[in-house]
């Protein structure tokens, strides 16, 4: 069995910054660390797939509330499919609306782009339009 880690050894076997892993420890996503005698915070090894999990979970676009809330719940042991497809559910509606806002600058960006291409481009007009 492996030995506890020092937080630099979590960090870069989860592939994250040593300040990623002291803000999830501070925000309740990892457990308090033992301390050394030293004063090293000394995690399990399992901590290093729990920060990957994390940092996976937050690119798909999970909130660090509702990673809170998933951890806990798989700390209880808890397998709520329905929980689960709950969060799947609005972490898709954020993705919608993203993807819906970003279309909408698209066409605001592809219009200014047509205006400078035909000679009609005056700078104050393009601001405008892009911050319409």
């Amino acid at each position: 069995m492996q030995s506890a880690l020092k937080i630099g050894q979590v960090a870069t076997l989860a592939g994250v910054g040593i300040d990623t892993v002291r803000f999830y420890e501070r925000e309740g996503l990892l457990p308090i660390a033992a301390r050394s005698r030293s004063g090293y915070r000394m995690f399990p090894p399992a901590t290093v797939a729990r920060v990957a999990f994390i940092k996976q979970a937050q690119s798909f676009g999970f909130t660090l509330i509702e990673m809170s809330e998933i951890l806990r719940s798989i700390d209880r042991g808890d397998r709520d499919r329905k929980s689960a497809q709950v969060h799947l559910e609005h972490v898709i509606a954020r993705v919608d609306a993203k993807i819906t806002e970003l279309r909408r600058v698209r066409r605001k960006l592809a219009g200014a782009l047509e205006e400078v291409g035909s000679g009609k481009c005056a700078i104050e007009r393009i601001a405008k339009r892009i911050a319409a």
